[in-house]
């Protein structure tokens, strides 16, 4: 029984699918890699504030609390503020990355953009167009 489609063909095929596969992979793992690295490092972050609650009537006093508006009330304890303080945050422009690693990154996935389906093609015709 004579096969139009041999066991080399088809090995070469899916050889030559899992290669397209990989050189995809490898392109976008670069790219992906190139923007990562040229991004700037986070901003440090200000100091949490904190809050003095000692003192504080923060209505959990439960059924044996004074009622709100009662002379008990007032005097009771003392309201607590929770005003954080306003962050000393500087208006600064956004760093970017470089033009050579934009030029970089747009190369990288340009190659996997293009180089998929031109590969998976490639090996396609190579496929069914190969003669024994």
């Amino acid at each position: 029984m004579n096969s139009r489609f041999g066991f080399g063909r088809i090995l070469a095929g899916l050889l030559a699918i899992g290669l397209a596969v990989f050189g995809f992979r490898y392109a976008m793992t670069q790219a992906i890699e190139t923007m990562i690295a040229s991004q700037p490092p986070p901003a440090k972050l200000a100091a949490a504030p904190s809050f003095d609650v000692s003192g504080c009537d923060l209505g959990l006093g439960g059924f044996g609390a004074p009622a709100y508006g009662s002379p008990d009330y007032r005097s009771a304890s003392r309201p607590c503020n929770f005003d954080a303080p306003s962050p000393a945050a500087r208006p600064a422009p956004i760093q970017t990355m470089s033009k050579a690693d934009s030029e970089t990154a747009s190369l990288w996935f340009m190659l996997a953009g293009f180089g998929l389906p031109l590969a998976l093609g490639g090996a396609a015709v190579a496929f069914f167009m190969a003669r024994d």
